[in-house]
C-alpha cells in the first residue's frame, strides 16, 4: 500500500441509557495487534470475495456465450423444421390437385 491507511474506530462504550462513543482517526501502526489481525483478516476477506466475483463473472460469462451458441442451433433447427412442414403441405396439395383433375 502507497500513502497513510487510516482506521475510524469506534472509542468508549454506552452507559446505562446513553450513548458516549466518540471516533478517532488511527494510522494501522497506531492499532492493537488484536485489531491489527481483525483488520488483516478482513483484508484477506475483501480479496477472497473479490476472486469469488470474478470467477463466477466468468462463469457468467462462459455460460451466456454458451447458452447463446445453443440458441442459434435451435433457431436453425426451427427453421428447418418449418421448411420442412411448409415442403410437405405443399406436396399434399400438389397430391390432391393431380387426384382431383386426373
Amino acid at each position: 500500500m502507497h500513502g497513510k491507511c487510516t482506521c475510524t474506530v469506534l472509542l468508549g462504550g454506552s452507559h446505562q441509557g446513553g450513548n458516549d462513543k466518540t471516533r478517532k482517526e488511527l494510522t494501522l501502526k497506531e492499532l492493537n495487534p488484536q485489531d491489527k489481525k481483525r483488520v488483516a483478516n478482513l483484508v484477506k476477506e475483501l480479496a477472497k470475495v473479490g476472486e469469488e466475483r470474478e470467477h463466477a463473472e466468468e462463469r457468467l460469462k462462459t455460460e451466456r456465450l454458451a447458452f447463446e451458441e445453443r440458441l442459434v442451433i435451435l433457431q436453425e433447427e426451427y427453421d428447418a423444421v418449418i421448411k420442412e412442414k411448409i415442403c410437405i403441405q405443399l406436396t399434399l396439395i400438389i397430391i390432391c390437385l393431380i387426384k382431383n383433375i386426373c
